[in-house]
């Protein structure tokens, strides 16, 4: 089939090349005559068109036949697998014929062998799959646990791991990132704040100690913080405003 179809396009590469000499030649002999450009192109259409005609049904007398070809062999095909399938039913159906009562006998106990042996993978997969889902169950528990007890005091986006050794280290590090953030807001806002807010010169400094920090914190996307000056710039703004409105109300 590969072959007829490499047949059918070198015919229609064939047919397109007689038809674009046509073309030139009628383009040349217009030319030659003197010809205006539109006489000329009329007589290069022209041209072709016939050429098209000439060619064209050889090329669909082709393609109709190799499709019927195709049919042909496609049905050869399906009646060889029909048979081929016949033939082993038929030589399975003697063999069994021929076996003893003790014979069959064993053939079904291995069978059934087989199938236990399947059912019983099955059942140790899904004990698996249990038990993972289990452990991951307990492992979110603790997790959620952890960053309960510790919410006003970490980052909670930062408590993470596949154990419970893992969630514990990684508490520690959301402890100290959370105390970084909250320095950081305290040192990068006081200098500014001191500068332009009315009232004392010298606030109370522990007046920040009244500021929910720990609920902005926990809220916090450290990332989006540490890149977006916008974000950045509205969070420390937020505590000037309450920075100043506690120091100015001692």
């Amino acid at each position: 089939m590969v072959d007829a179809e490499d047949k059918i396009k070198e015919e229609e590469e064939k047919a397109q090349q007689q038809v674009d000499e046509a073309g030139d030649k009628a383009k040349a002999d217009a030319e030659a005559k003197g010809l205006t450009p539109e006489e000329v192109q009329e007589q290069v259409e022209k041209a072709r068109k016939e050429e098209k005609d000439k060619l064209y049904p050889q090329l669909k007398e082709l393609k109709d036949n190799m499709k019927a070809i195709q049919e042909v062999l496609a049905a050869e095909r399906a009646d060889k697998e029909r048979i081929q399938k016949d033939a082993e039913k038929k030589a399975e159906d003697e063999r069994k014929s021929k076996l003893s009562d003790q014979e069959k006998t064993l053939e079904a106990i291995n069978k059934l062998e087989e199938q236990l042996n399947n059912e019983r993978k099955e059942r140790e997969r899904l004990q698996r799959d249990l038990q993972k889902r289990e452990e991951q169950n307990k492992l979110d528990t603790y997790r959620n646990r952890l960053i309960e007890q510790n919410k006003d005091k970490i980052i909670p986006e930062l408590v993470t791991g596949k154990t419970v050794e893992e969630l514990d280290n990684s508490l520690e590090v959301a402890k100290a990132r959370f105390t970084e953030l909250a320095e950081r807001f305290k040192n990068e806002r006081s200098e500014t704040t001191r500068k332009n807010m009315p009232g004392p010169t010298n606030p109370d400094l522990e007046a920040l100690d009244e500021l929910e920090l720990s609920k902005d914190l926990t809220q916090l996307d450290q990332d989006k913080y540490l890149s977006d000056p916008a974000y950045r710039e509205k969070i420390q703004n937020q505590l000037a405003d309450e920075y100043g409105r506690l120091a100015g109300r001692r």
